[in-house]
């Protein structure tokens, strides 16, 4: 009786006693036998693969104990292959240290690969252990291997300040932001279309004095670009799908108004659908909230309540022609269905969905939008 009340003991303290007895299913590695990779760029040159990999360096670029905010922190490392599993594995071969992928901030794909197919480069990295979902995916204006080698400044490795650039100028409606698992779950759900921002390296006249900014969005279909769009119909694309907050210039020049800079933030967006003629038309409705920062009037006198409503009506309807702009490049001449349409077709019209679903990339050319903005602005953002 004894025996089996102590039987559950005995057993917890005989697997406790054997635990350090039995070997890991993973060698454990020290930080000095690491490279801690934070950003990686492709490029290919006929049939090889060039992988740039940014490594932090922990022990500072000065080779003292500790991280320097004056010094890069990084060594680029440069390895070719065949296919990407063969070029990554090399890191070893040639630099003597296990690279760990884990804290890596984004993933850059230079021309030369955009131009064949993402989906089967970035399919190897969602596969991998060490890897991400949220690691952001960029496309270089030239080769990636030049846009890791810039040096940024403000930052404590360059690969933190183009994240901080990422997040930065999404949310103000600058780029398209896309993580790894957006660009993966397009091609998993069979949407018709994903994209990557486009950025630029500017070198500085001294070695710690780069930038780099975002020149607009690359547009991909089954896995290829296909096409790219500026910033203005970036914006116009995420109005509609991204909570943001943007600065407008209007040039009016009306009768009382010369110049109005207006802070926009989006607060919401309601789409509907309806079939016309036999072909889908969607009707975008977007609420937002306006602040003026700055206005120049032809004659001087106050700002009367007439003077800000002709402000917000000349802005509504530029975001609305941004919109519009927007949707006709993206949906109707690349065929990219980024503005997700087909699921408020689904939900609008589900007849016609399930019926023409297997065909919605050659339906979405045919395809109409109107955007109506209603927009309130109040008088001065002393903010700004």
């Amino acid at each position: 009786m004894l025996y089996r009340k102590l039987r559950p003991l005995l057993l917890a303290i005989l697997t406790l006693a054997l635990l350090p007895l039995m070997p890991g299913c993973m060698r454990s590695y020290d930080l000095n036998e690491r490279l801690l990779i934070q950003a990686i760029g492709i490029d290919r040159h006929e049939d090889v693969y060039k992988f740039t990999l940014q490594a932090f360096l922990s022990e500072g670029s000065s080779g003292t104990t500790g991280v320097e905010a004056s010094k890069s922190n990084v060594k680029l490392i440069t390895v070719y292959g065949s296919t990407i599993s063969e070029g990554l594995s090399n890191v070893k071969l040639v630099h003597g240290k296990t690279p760990f992928y884990g804290q890596n901030k984004y993933i850059a794909i230079g021309r030369s690969v955009a131009d064949d197919d993402i989906e089967r480069v970035l399919a190897f990295f969602v596969s991998g252990n060490q890897s991400r979902m949220g690691t952001d995916v960029v496309m270089a204006d030239g080769e990636a291997a030049e846009l890791l080698a810039l040096h940024l400044p403000d930052s404590m490795t360059p690969a933190l300040s183009v994240q901080r650039m990422l997040q930065s100028d999404s949310e103000h409606g600058k780029l398209y932001r896309s993580t790894l698992m957006d660009v993966t779950s397009s091609f998993e759900l069979g949407l018709a279309g994903c994209s990557l921002p486009v950025l630029t390296p500017i070198e500085g006249e001294n070695e710690t004095d780069g930038l780099i900014y975002c020149r607009g969005t690359a547009l991909f279909r089954d896995g290829s670009r296909v096409g790219e769009i500026d910033t203005y119909q970036t914006r116009g694309l995420m109005w509609v799908i991204k909570n943001i907050t943007s600065g407008i210039v209007a040039f009016i020049d009306s009768e009382n108004v010369d110049v109005a800079a207006v802070r926009v933030k989006r607060c919401g967006v309601r789409i509907s659908a309806d079939i016309v003629e036999g072909v889908p038309h969607f009707h975008v409705k977007l609420k937002a909230k306006g602040s003026l920062t700055e206005l120049l009037l032809k004659t001087r006198g106050e700002v009367t309540p007439e003077i800000v409503s002709e402000v917000e009506r000349y802005v509504a309807e530029y975001i609305e022609s941004e919109i519009e702009r927007a949707y006709s490049v993206i949906a109707v001449r690349h065929r990219c269905d980024l503005f997700r349409m087909g699921t408020w077709l689904k939900k609008h019209e589900e007849r016609f969905w399930k019926e023409n679903c297997d065909r919605w990339e050659d339906i979405l050319p045919l395809t109409t939008l109107d955007a109506e903005v209603e927009l309130s602005i109040n008088r001065f953002d002393l903010k700004s």
